[in-house]
């Protein structure tokens, strides 16, 4: 047995990035700081483990780009093209990244998150990662989990959206990719404002295609990581929902226990569209993506 530990301190272990596609506003308010503080602490534990905030510094993407992903908005529910258009226009770059934010030549808005992506997955290659787990700073990932989840054994790994088993992972739950799947990425063109049906599509048309792994939470709330469950992350605040740092402080605290899932509440009009009753009627102002509080009121672009 001791032989068998030395040996395999020998071994060349597999380099692993986790890509957090950041932004300005995240690096500002506070949502990558609670990242900092929360799960990402035990990224240090795994001497081939690290993790990146990309932000986008606003240079603009080709006209072609524009509109491929322009014309693929149409498709897109409410709450998701709102959020693309109204954060299409940025401000002026000032930002001076930390050491765990990484710049990069794109736009920094909802709408160009597969630019993100593409230039992440990019970086990772460059600088001699072997697999990549790309998610967002409303992901809460149980690292011990995700190291010890058997990502090395798959080309493209994840859980379809929803739950369901599709041809692409929820990029809100986080998703895997290796040196080959990354190789395949970078030859195609971003042509859907949704970043991981972007990714799914991209290397389904190189014959690489998902390895469905219920064990990444989605939007159902009875799959978050637990000490006594096998569950490895969770999306914490899916359109239309609103993020709050407290959920990632939340999420992390509930990981070191037993308690059972916890239930959020939910937009009231969502409760009685499937109970069967019409909305209510209400005296508040009209409010963008259906949000009990306006996530662009709590998230400005400045």
């Amino acid at each position: 047995m001791m032989y068998d530990v030395h040996h395999r301190q020998d071994e060349k272990l597999p380099r692993v990035l986790i890509t957090i596609s950041g932004w300005v506003t995240g690096a500002t308010n506070g949502d990558h700081q609670v990242i900092r503080d929360t799960w990402a602490k035990e990224v240090a534990k795994y001497p081939n483990l690290d993790y990146r905030f990309f932000i986008g510094d606003g240079t603009p993407v080709s006209t072609e780009d524009e509109k491929r992903i322009e014309s693929s908005v149409q498709h897109a529910t409410k709450g998701h093209k709102m959020k693309a258009l109204t954060t299409k226009t940025q401000a002026p770059f000032t930002y001076t990244p930390k050491d765990d934010e990484v710049i990069v030549h794109c736009p920094d808005g909802y709408l160009y998150l597969g630019f993100k992506s593409w230039h992440s997955h990019k970086w990772a290659i460059d600088h001699g990662y072997d697999f990549v787990f790309q998610c967002f700073p409303d992901t809460f990932i149980d690292v011990d989990k995700l190291m010890a989840s058997g990502f090395e054994n798959h080309d493209y790994c994840g859980i379809g959206l929803g739950g369901n088993e599709k041809n692409f992972a929820s990029g809100g739950s986080g998703y895997w990719t290796n040196h080959k799947a990354i190789i395949a990425l970078l030859t195609e063109p971003v042509d859907d404002w949704a970043e991981d049906r972007w990714v799914g599509r991209a290397l389904g048309r190189h014959g690489i295609h998902l390895t469905f792994d219920q064990r990444y939470g989605n939007t159902d709330q009875k799959r978050q990581p637990r000490r006594n469950n096998n569950f490895i992350t969770e999306h914490l605040a899916d359109t239309p929902k609103v993020y709050s740092q407290e959920m990632m402080r939340e999420a992390h605290r509930l990981s070191k226990t037993d308690e059972p899932p916890t239930v959020r509440p939910q937009n009231p009009s969502v409760r009685n569209r499937q109970a069967g009753q019409p909305p209510r009627t209400t005296t508040r102002r009209p409010l963008r993506n259906n949000l009990v509080q306006d996530w662009f009121d709590t998230h400005p672009r400045k």
